[in-house]
């Protein structure tokens, strides 16, 4: 690609993303959720900005088991580093809270990682 073209952001062919929807349903999506304030520790988790990149793109996903317990799953490593990561659990309490209510509600997680698998078999993310 020449580099006097500037490179489309990956979000922006994502029609699907959330980044795309209009106010009235980003709101509706948040109150699937339960979550009353978008803005809250509950709508999000914080992630180095590789790891950010990685997951906002459905490269990466954390998939609730039950019990408190994550696995990673990787569906695009970027690079070797986080190969060992691939299906490595993660306990609750790595998340460094106490209240439940600071971290997104594994129903959210479930949805991210369902946006995942059918992105990466389907090539193409739905609206749910």
């Amino acid at each position: 690609m020449p580099s006097h073209r500037r490179k489309v952001p990956l979000l922006r062919r994502m029609p699907h993303h959330p980044f795309h929807a209009p106010t009235g349903w980003q709101r509706s999506v948040w109150a699937h959720f339960g979550v009353e304030q978008p803005y809250g520790a509950a709508c999000g988790i914080t992630l180095s900005p590789d790891l950010h990149a990685m997951y906002q793109r459905y490269a990466f996903s954390f998939y609730p088991n039950g019990d408190g317990r994550y696995t990673l799953h990787f569906f695009e490593p970027q690079c070797d580093i986080y190969h060992p990561f691939h299906g490595k659990e993660i306990p609750r309490d790595a998340f460094r809270t106490v209240n439940d209510y600071e971290i997104p509600s594994d129903e959210y997680f479930r949805w991210h990682y369902a946006q995942c698998v059918m992105l990466h078999v389907r090539g193409i993310t739905v609206d749910q």
